[in-house]
């Protein structure tokens, strides 16, 4: 008996991206430049790659990028994805999964604060050079402790765990780093809420609206200084728009 394949059009890729794209529209569609671009492909390429069979040709590295990047970027739906790139909503799936999986393995070690004293010292001086234009920050202060929240299909088991204050079910990825900060007498700013200790000055929005001036000074800077954190997770789901809609993924993926 016959096998039929169907026939798509030629790789949304191959024809328009790689022959045509100048740096600036890589930035404006996938949120990083060529150079960028083909050396994160080369970093993940072999845990990446397919084999062709006889029925069709196995799509390349640059592809699944191309895919999981569109899909990251913009948040749209596989079916979207899938009608913009000329594959199937299940080639979607697989190269959102296999390049996102591939980044985690590949960089995952790549994020790492300082552990010693005077590496600390470095992150301090440029935090308080950085946390505001003329250079007035927090002394000994060592970064911002902040999260945001991305919003997850209701889980089976743990619902209570995942139900936040804003009315939906969501994984709060916090940043903090606080037995370090301990360790070595640094400063972490957190949220009003958090409690006070030797290692976390939170932002007390009474201490700013105080009638005392020097006090309430002192925390409008302490505010404008955790801002940094504040600003740099909008920055991120302003860029990787699939943040900001609900991941259909379950907890075990």
């Amino acid at each position: 008996q016959p096998w039929y394949v169907l026939q798509r059009l030629p790789c949304w890729y191959k024809t328009i991206v790689k022959p045509t794209f100048s740096n600036e529209q890589y930035l404006a569609t996938y949120c990083m430049g060529e150079e960028t671009f083909h050396w994160l492909k080369q970093k993940i390429a072999h845990l990446i790659m397919k084999t062709n069979t006889r029925m069709k040709q196995a799509m390349s590295s640059d592809q699944q990028l191309v895919i999981c990047l569109q899909y990251l970027s913009t948040g749209a739906s596989y079916k979207a994805i899938s009608r913009i790139c000329n594959c199937g909503v299940s080639t979607v799936s697989d190269a959102v999964y296999s390049v996102t999986r591939a980044i985690c393995e590949v960089f995952h070690d790549n994020c790492k604060y300082p552990t010693t004293q005077s590496g600390l010292r470095r992150i301090a001086a440029g935090f308080y050079r950085g946390a505001r234009l003329g250079g007035h920050g927090i002394p000994q202060c060592v970064g911002s402790a902040d999260g945001t929240h991305v919003a997850i299909r209701n889980p089976v088991k743990a619902y209570a765990t995942h139900y936040n204050r804003k009315g939906y079910t969501s994984i709060n990825e916090a940043q903090e780093v606080c037995v370090i900060a301990e360790l070595w007498k640094f400063l972490l700013l957190g949220k009003a809420f958090w409690q006070p200790r030797t290692f976390i000055l939170p932002t007390l929005k009474d201490g700013v609206a105080s009638q005392n001036a020097v006090k309430a000074r002192f925390y409008r800077k302490l505010a404008a200084t955790r801002n940094v954190v504040v600003c740099a997770f909008g920055r991120l789901k302003a860029q990787w728009r699939v943040l900001l809609k609900q991941n259909d993924l379950s907890m075990q993926d």
